[in-house]
C-alpha cells in the first residue's frame, strides 16, 4: 500500500526542547492568568516586530484575537473581503458589529482598495502568510489586520502601526511558529492592548467584576512554553521551511503553474495553486486522490453565502472570489517534504494537465 502524501504536516517542538519552560512553570506554580512564561513570550514577540511588550497580547486562539481587537474599536461597521476563512466575519459578527463584504484584486487575493468611511473599521486579511505590507490602508483610522499565518513574513517591523490599528497573528498549529492553539495581537497604543487583556479575562479591569463585556481568551502557561520554545527555534524552522519552497517551486516553474505563496519573500506554511477553471481545478484533485495525494480548498465557497452569515446584505456579485473560490487548490507542503513527495504531486498534476489538453 502506497503511503498517503497529507496536505499538511505540522511540526512543534518536541517534548525536550520545552521542558525547561515547563519546569518553570512547575517552580512558579503559575498555569494560566497571565503567568510569568506568558508575559515573556511578549516580550519575544515584540522583540520580532519592533514594538513595546506593552503593545502585545496572547490569547487562546486568532479568531478571538480578532474578535476582541474589533470589540475595543468605537467602529459600528467593519469591511472585510469575502475571500478568506470565516473567522474573519465571524469574529466581527460576535464582537457585536456589521460586516461588510468586498471581492479581492485579481493579482495578490487581498481586500480591494477601498476610502475609509466615516467611523467604519476595515480588517485586510493577508491570505496565506502575504506580507505585512498595509501602506494603502493609512487612510483609514481603525483597522485590524488578520495576519494569521503572516508570523513568517520579512517585513515585521510594526513600530509604525497608528494607535487605532492592530495586527492579529495565528499560533495554530498548521501556521508558522505553531503551538496547537493560541494567538499574538500586536496594538499600536498600551492603551488598546491593556482593553484586549481585560476582554481576554471576562472583562476585568483591575478588579475581579466586568467592568466591559469580554470572554476567556487568556493563553495559558504550557501553551506559552510551547511557543517560546518555537521561537528559540525559529532559524531552524525557517532554513526548513524555504528547502520545502525550493523543492515546490522548481515543480512550480516545470507545470507552468501560479502560486502567490511562492512569491512571498517571507515563510508561507502553503503551497496554493490557482488553476485555469474550475473544471481543471477538479481534474487535478481527482488526479492526485489517485495517486494517493491529498489536497484542500481552503476557502472553497464566498463567506456571504454561507449560512452563517446569510443575513448580511451584500453587493451581488464578487467576479473574483468567484474565479479563487472554484479554481485554487492546495497542494502537500510541509517542513520535512521531500523530494519524492514533490515527484508524486508534480507527476499527478502533469497528468491531469496533460489529459486536458
Amino acid at each position: 500500500m502506497v503511503d498517503v502524501v497529507p496536505v499538511m504536516r505540522p511540526r512543534l517542538p518536541v517534548s525536550d526542547q520545552v521542558v525547561g519552560y515547563l519546569r518553570g512553570m512547575d517552580a512558579s506554580r503559575v498555569y494560566s492568568n497571565f503567568g510569568p512564561l506568558s508575559v515573556e513570550l511578549e516580550r519575544r514577540y515584540a522583540e520580532r516586530f519592533n514594538v513595546p511588550a506593552s503593545r502585545v497580547a496572547t490569547c487562546s486562539s486568532a479568531t478571538l484575537g480578532l474578535q476582541g481587537a474589533v470589540a475595543g474599536l468605537p467602529s459600528g461597521r467593519v469591511h472585510c473581503p469575502t475571500f478568506t476563512f470565516s473567522a474573519t466575519p465571524m469574529a466581527i459578527v460576535n464582537a457585536g458589529r456589521e460586516v461588510v463584504f468586498h471581492d479581492v484584486r485579481v493579482h495578490d487575493w487581498q481586500l480591494v482598495d477601498l476610502d475609509p468611511q466615516g467611523d467604519d473599521a476595515v480588517m485586510p486579511v493577508l491570505p496565506f502568510g502575504a506580507e505585512i505590507e498595509l501602506g494603502r490602508w493609512s487612510a483609514w483610522e481603525h483597522c485590524v489586520v488578520d495576519a494569521a499565518a503572516s508570523g513568517g513574513a520579512s517585513l515585521r517591523d510594526l513600530s509604525w502601526l497608528p494607535g487605532g490599528w492592530s495586527v492579529v497573528l495565528s499560533l495554530h498549529a498548521t501556521k508558522v511558529l505553531g503551538i496547537g492553539e493560541g494567538g499574538v495581537v500586536i496594538f499600536g497604543s498600551d492603551e488598546a492592548a491593556e482593553r484586549f487583556r481585560s476582554f481576554t479575562s471576562l472583562g476585568f479591569i483591575n478588579r475581579r467584576a466586568s467592568d466591559i463585556r469580554g470572554t476567556n481568551a487568556k493563553l495559558p502557561e504550557p501553551s506559552s512554553a510551547y511557543a517560546l520554545a518555537a521561537l528559540d527555534l525559529w532559524e531552524v524552522e525557517q532554513n526548513e521551511w524555504r528547502a520545502a519552497r525550493e523543492l515546490t517551486s522548481v515543480a512550480e516553474k516545470s507545470l507552468g503553474l501560479s502560486s502567490v505563496t511562492s512569491d512571498n519573500p517571507g515563510v508561507s506554511p502553503y503551497w496554493l495553486v490557482k488553476f485555469a477553471d474550475e473544471h481543471t481545478m477538479r481534474r487535478v484533485e481527482a488526479s492526485l486522490a489517485r495517486a494517493g495525494v491529498e489536497s484542500r480548498r481552503w476557502w472553497p465557497e464566498n463567506c456571504n453565502r454561507m449560512g452563517a452569515f446569510s443575513d448580511i446584505a451584500s453587493v451581488a456579485d464578487f467576479p473574483v472570489t468567484d474565479s479563487l473560490a472554484t479554481s485554487v487548490l492546495g497542494l502537500p507542503f510541509f517542513r520535512d517534504i521531500a523530494a519524492a513527495d514533490v515527484q508524486r504531486v508534480s507527476d499527478a498534476v502533469s497528468q491531469a494537465l496533460e489529459e486536458q489538453s
